[in-house]
């Protein structure tokens, strides 16, 4: 279904909605919303649909635009209607919270999932898990697919990688959201060391064959 498409389908439950039929007003509502509906606009509008509710900084992890360009658009979808902000909901933790933008009609629920992740996507261990992620996607998952099935990695390769690479952070704090995002990225996570040894020369990593032992038995390395 083409960009157009859709925007015409929602026009016309738009329309049906309020009971309104006539042709006459669905062409002049065409009009208006497909000038009105850039291709930016239209991307954060999109995503904002199939995920209820979000903030700009949320938005921001999930389309390739920039903040500022997608608040714009999310306050001009606000002041057409097609978008609302969240009554805001009392945080634990001090501080102004973040705006939500939501779809009319809205939860509790779906804000609170929205807040959650705005938490996590805020912090520093999130733009380490992202770092090391990327890490592996661009420069290490490639030279291991020489050596496993297309689009594997094994998670004692994982943990060699963030051992090597993590920045203030423990390893076993940033393991198991390294290992979500790779699933998100299409990769598949095989359980056990994979080529470690391998790595760890590569790496220059002095993991000792009684160290990896260790990290298996207690679970860190799965």
């Amino acid at each position: 279904m083409s960009d157009l498409t859709a925007i015409m389908d929602l026009i016309i439950q738009y329309c049906t909605e309020d009971e309104i039929y006539s042709p006459k007003r669905i062409q002049n509502l065409v009009h208006k919303f497909c000038d009105f509906f850039n291709k930016s606009r239209r991307q954060t509008f999109f995503k904002l649909l199939d995920m209820r509710a979000a903030t700009v900084r949320i938005l921001k992890e999930e389309l390739e635009l920039q903040e500022r360009q997608i608040y714009l658009d999310l306050e001009k979808l606000v002041r057409e209607g097609f978008v609302v902000k969240a009554a805001p909901i009392r945080m634990l933790k001090k501080g102004r919270p973040p705006t939500i933008y939501a779809l009319p009609g809205y939860n509790k629920f779906e804000i609170i999932e929205a807040l959650d992740r705005h938490r996590v996507l805020s912090t520093p261990v999130y733009a380490e898990v992202k770092r090391i992620t990327q890490l592996i996607l661009d420069e290490y998952l490639q030279d291991l697919q020489r050596m496993h099935t297309f689009g594997e990695i094994y998670t004692g390769e994982v943990m060699v990688i963030i051992k090597k690479f993590q920045r203030g952070f423990r390893p076993s704090d940033l393991y198991n959201h390294v290992l979500e995002r790779l699933r998100e990225n299409g990769v598949q996570i095989s359980q056990g060391r994979g080529k470690v040894h391998y790595l760890s020369e590569k790496l220059s990593e002095t993991l000792s064959e009684a160290k990896i032992t260790q990290l298996l038995k207690n679970g860190t390395i799965r």
